[in-house]
């Protein structure tokens, strides 16, 4: 097949697709690949032309791949479909993007004559089953609680889950049978930490590691509402300790029923210490509202992070 079209909200699997393609012809035989990578946007016709006619002095065989696809001008598309019609053996392209305009009619050509795959966000119950079978190639066992765990927790992308798969090796170990307490421990590890930190630093009213964390947080892609999320379950910790702390319940079994490796619970217990059950309830409100604000889109989430962290520094300087 002289073309390939991949599409679909799934860069992963779109991803997956291409290496599969180019992985496949490599280990097909002895011939020798090159693999020349374009961009939609960036692409003239003229340049588009001379990548197809051209032939390699090097190589027995030739891909060229365009990322960005739907960005290409319609002298490209007709220079493509021109090249469906008669193409070179040597020769093969790869066109990849979310997704493509099908009103185009050089698209509607290579709808019928293409090599076309789609790979649209996964239901519910496909990514459970994604996630199992992910989990198998790595020799983890998880029961569908674990897999349930980390579905919810994770922003719903495949390549999301398969960096929380590489913390899962990484701190998991030679545990191989993993349960939702253990999801739970692992995919939080890292980010409980960032979010500890970040609450130590408000609780020192230390505004410029305040500002550093947040600054990490920016850095690695989290989104506004995924560090309310880790906020909250952060405070829900510290709520859960004095309570039960109140009830004079051994510090060994609240570390237990709260989810805090126990080398670490003494740090909770002192940040908990340093600020009051209705302080912490007023925080909560506070996450709320900055959560209801981020949904009405009347403010960017860098102001709304922002004036959360001033409410924060509010209640600790009290």
């Amino acid at each position: 097949m002289p073309v390939y079209v991949i599409t679909g909200a799934e860069d992963y699997l779109r991803e997956t697709a291409v290496n599969l393609i180019l992985n496949k012809s490599e280990s097909a035989g002895k011939d020798t690949i090159a693999v020349k990578k374009l961009f939609g946007d960036e692409i003239d016709a003229g340049e588009l032309n001379i990548n197809l006619v051209s032939y390699s002095l090097f190589t027995d065989k030739e891909f060229i791949l365009i990322k960005d696809a739907r960005k290409m001008n319609s002298e490209c598309w007709n220079i493509l479909e021109g090249y469906v019609k008669n193409p070179r053996i040597s020769t093969t392209v790869i066109l990849e993007d979310e997704k493509l305009d099908e009103r185009i009619p050089a698209v509607k050509f290579l709808k019928e004559n293409a090599a076309w795959y789609n790979f649209p966000i996964l239901y519910d119950n496909q990514l459970i089953a994604w996630l199992r079978e992910y989990a198998a190639k790595l020799d983890f066992s998880m029961n569908n609680d674990a897999l349930y765990v980390l579905k919810d927790s994770t922003e719903p992308a495949l390549r999301n889950y398969v960096n929380e798969f590489e913390k899962i090796q990484l701190f998991a170990q030679a545990e191989k049978e993993l349960s939702e307490d253990d999801i739970i421990e692992i995919i939080y590890a890292s980010r409980s930490f960032n979010i500890f930190e970040f609450m130590h630093a408000l609780c020192e009213t230390d505004s410029i590691k305040t500002l550093e964390f947040l600054q990490q947080f920016i850095l690695y892609n989290e989104s506004a509402p995924r560090i309310f999320v880790m906020i909250v379950r952060h405070l829900t910790i510290l709520l859960k300790i004095k309570l039960y702390s109140a009830r004079s319940i051994k510090s060994n079994e609240i570390a237990k029923i709260v989810k805090v490796p126990y080398f670490r619970f003494n740090r909770y217990v002192q940040q908990a210490a340093q600020i009051s059950i209705d302080d912490i309830l007023i925080l909560l409100e506070a996450v709320l509202e900055a959560d209801t604000h981020l949904k009405t889109g009347y403010r960017s989430d860098k102001m709304i992070i922002t004036l959360l962290i001033q409410k924060f520094k509010s209640i600790f300087n009290k």
